[in-house]
């Protein structure tokens, strides 16, 4: 069986630069595939209209979360549903000397990994999912993301 750990090393991923408006400059083939459009389809339009309606707050939320590296933040991080999909996303602010430039959208596909490591052992990717989104929906009801 293959480790988890070498699953991770052969990710390839969905990298999508964005515009202070948060629309689309360039993205890698990766995030063609998953996302579903051709470079023409893509380049220009806001980014959350390539996400299904049931995602768009989330990656509204994890976009306007997101601050400027020079300040040192960490990137937001979110795991999203889309139809037949599960993603990590990673979203950074990119800075230039006048400030904020635009956007780095980094994502994993995960739908295929079909165990994550735990202390004891292996568990279920739906329990893992299933756990992390209990925890993503209380720091969402404490903090007022959406849910």
């Amino acid at each position: 069986m293959e480790s988890f750990e070498h699953k991770l090393q052969r990710f390839d991923p969905g990298i999508v630069w964005l515009d202070n408006n948060n629309r689309v400059m360039a993205l890698n083939g990766i995030a063609r595939q998953v996302l579903g459009v051709d470079v023409g389809q893509a380049i220009g339009r806001e980014i959350v209209q390539l996400h299904p309606e049931k995602s768009r707050k989330k990656v509204e939320w994890v976009l306007s979360s997101s601050g400027c590296p020079a300040e040192s933040p960490p990137p937001m991080t979110m795991m999203i549903n889309i139809p037949d999909r599960v993603l990590l996303i990673k979203v950074s602010k990119m800075c230039g000397d006048d400030g904020p430039v635009g956007t780095s959208m980094v994502f994993f596909d995960l739908t295929d990994i079909n165990h994550f490591p735990t202390q004891g052992g292996w568990r279920r990717r739906q329990a893992a999912v299933v756990v992390q989104t209990s925890r993503v929906q209380e720091k969402q009801s404490r903090t007022g993301q959406p849910q």
